[in-house]
């Protein structure tokens, strides 16, 4: 099983709106992506500077299952249409 784990940091001048869609788009890939197994959404309990404001944990049976979902349609939306406007930094690892 490969792990893909994205943590994300909201720009400063984000609108609720704005985040509210990322999440949702993110959420929403499940309906869109064979190849998930599973995937999960959270925000931060307590963000601060120091701190990401969110994680999108999503699983896939192997390498070629996770390589499908980077080139999604539904993926490369929602990154660039919901989750680029509204985030300043990003980190990921896929782990196994």
């Amino acid at each position: 099983m490969i792990r893909h784990l994205l943590l994300f940091r909201w720009t400063e001048d984000s609108s609720a709106e704005g985040r509210a869609g990322a999440l949702k788009a993110l959420r929403a890939m499940t309906e869109t992506v064979p190849s998930i197994r599973s995937l999960a959404v959270r925000e931060a309990l307590n963000p601060g500077e120091q701190s990401f404001d969110g994680l999108l944990e999503v699983h896939f049976d192997d390498d070629a299952a996770y390589r499908s979902y980077l080139s999604a349609d539904s993926h490369v939306a929602a990154w660039k249409d919901h989750l680029q406007p509204v985030c300043s930094a990003l980190a990921s690892i896929q782990v196994e």
